[in-house]
């Protein structure tokens, strides 16, 4: 396992992330069923969201200090893929710093972002 540096990077449905507000913390599908959030370093942001949200919108990508997750944090090692973070508990929400739009383009590829997202009505 190796050492968390930078940003972590989490892809999820804006209806996800709006259920977490509400909530006052954000738990994604896979901390039921496998235990953790799945995170991204930078670099591997837009590979992940080309094989696994391909097809989707409306999604958001949430940046996080990893300094201030109150849940453990652990690089693990995918198979044939190298090491990803992930997060053993739910993500505190002031350990998200930054709410990205996360849109593909019109060709369905994705791009890092550049528009902060605001939720409608404020």
């Amino acid at each position: 396992m190796g050492k968390i540096t930078g940003r972590l990077f989490h892809i999820t449905p804006i209806s996800s992330y709006l259920k977490a507000i509400d909530r006052g913390e954000y738990a994604s599908d896979t901390l039921a069923s496998e235990g953790f959030i799945h995170c991204s370093l930078r670099d591997q942001v837009l590979p992940v969201a080309e094989t696994w949200f391909k097809g989707q919108n409306k999604l958001l990508l949430l940046e996080i200090n990893p300094e201030k997750l109150l849940s453990e944090v652990r690089m693990d090692p995918v198979p044939g893929a190298g090491e990803y973070p992930h997060i053993y508990g739910v993500l505190n929400l002031d350990a998200i710093t930054v709410v990205w739009e996360f849109e593909p383009d019109t060709e369905g590829h994705f791009h890092f972002p550049t528009v902060k997202w605001m939720p409608e009505g404020i």
